[in-house]
């Protein structure tokens, strides 16, 4: 449809006033802008819990090495992250309740 309608206005660009009349009734078929709409930071996502998410990042990359200090301490940080999760998604949906918000995420 829209290939159809390029074509018409190719052909007919020469015409002047022909080419605005197709131009404008063949507008509404083609969008005008696109733009892509981001959803907002989470409000329990803290410094501090970035810094947990980095760290355990990091001693996962280290994983590949045949240590097992690495693991003992990439299991201990993984465990702290989810933990900090789940704390911080739980006092966001209480403070979430109390304003009579629903809350931002699927928990």
């Amino acid at each position: 449809m829209r290939l159809a309608s390029t074509l018409i206005l190719t052909k007919c660009r020469s015409f002047g006033t022909i080419s605005f009349w197709i131009v404008s009734i063949n507008l509404p078929l083609a969008p005008l802008k696109m733009k892509r709409i981001g959803s907002k930071k989470s409000s329990w996502i803290t410094y501090e819990l970035v810094r947990k998410m980095r760290k355990r990042y990091i001693l996962k990359r280290r994983l590949n090495s045949k240590d097992q200090s690495y693991w003992a301490a990439f299991k201990a940080a993984r465990n702290e992250v989810n933990n900090s999760i789940k704390y911080a998604k739980r006092i966001d949906d209480n403070l979430a309740a109390n304003r009579k918000i629903p809350p931002k995420h699927g928990s």
